[in-house]
């Protein structure tokens, strides 16, 4: 689980169970869960994370509409989830691309300067 702001600074990483859980589980033990949780209980404070549908909607993190209708105020909330959540793919892509590694576990992991 990969976390990022909007300048490509990666924020939280947890690469505890690389590739075999589903990102609900990941999520539901990580520590940042626990802090956005009580941050959001505590202070009530205006600071939310973006996920995909593989995370479950909280307070503090914002999911996509399963079925938006076309047209609908939910479909709209999607396109800009969508564009939002962008920048993390392309956090990935610069990972994957520095750590070659990444793009298959059989190969070798080496920094490419």
């Amino acid at each position: 689980m990969l976390v990022c702001d909007s300048h490509l600074r990666i924020r939280f990483i947890d690469a505890t169970h690389p590739g075999v859980c589903h990102d609900a589980f990941i999520w539901n033990i990580t520590s940042l869960r626990f802090e956005m949780e009580q941050n959001y209980l505590q202070t009530h404070n205006k600071v939310w994370l973006l996920g995909d549908a593989g995370y479950p909607l909280e307070p503090w993190l914002l999911t996509p509409y399963r079925t938006p209708e076309s047209g609908s105020a939910q479909a709209k909330f999607n396109e800009v989830h969508t564009r939002c959540r962008n920048i993390i793919e392309r956090r990935n892509g610069v990972l994957k691309n520095r750590w070659r590694c990444l793009l298959s576990a059989s190969e070798s992991c080496t920094m490419l300067l």
